[in-house]
């Protein structure tokens, strides 16, 4: 089974592990908070209390093998940029998924190895707006892939060469 590891469980950890939750991966938590941790704790997930800011945590929390993503989002900036270096230094396949809250940070965090860097004020203020601006397709959209709705939206690579490349 994949895992799929988060690093912070404050409130974008938390939601992201309650997305996941259903999901075919397995579910690892680590936080250095011990609130945050505990937290983990009660609401079933497998849980570490660690800073990982050495690469012997990383590896021992499995970073090296059947790791379909790594979400980097604790509190702390510091920490996310150095474990995501770390992270990327120890298993350069993996898929990394940083916090940033400013444009700087995500340059740092895409030169620490990040996969994709989210700023969530950002993405926070494009969906208000699209509330205000286009609030109809917002509801539709929010309808189809977060809700009840019968229509699925799918992924599929399309390979090189393929006529619909």
């Amino acid at each position: 089974m994949s895992k799929v590891i988060i690093y912070g469980y404050s409130n974008l950890g938390s939601k992201i592990a309650k997305s996941l939750k259903n999901s075919e991966f397995e579910i690892i938590i680590v936080d250095y908070d011990e609130d945050n941790y505990n937290k983990a704790i009660l609401d079933g997930y497998n849980a570490f209390h660690k800073e990982l800011l050495e690469d012997e945590e990383l590896v021992e929390i499995g970073i090296e093998n059947n790791v379909k993503a790594f979400y980097c989002v604790s509190d702390s900036s510091n920490n996310n940029f150095f474990v995501t270096l770390s992270a990327r230094n120890l298993n350069k396949k993996i898929r990394i998924i940083s916090k940033a809250s400013s444009k700087s940070d995500s340059k740092k965090m895409l030169l620490a190895g990040a996969t994709k860097v989210i700023n969530p004020y950002e993405i926070g203020a494009l969906r208000m707006f699209r509330l205000l601006d286009k609030p109809i397709i917002s509801h539709v959209l929010d309808k189809i892939l977060f809700g009840d709705s019968l229509l699925n939206i799918e992924e599929f690579p399309i390979l090189k060469g393929s006529y619909l490349d």
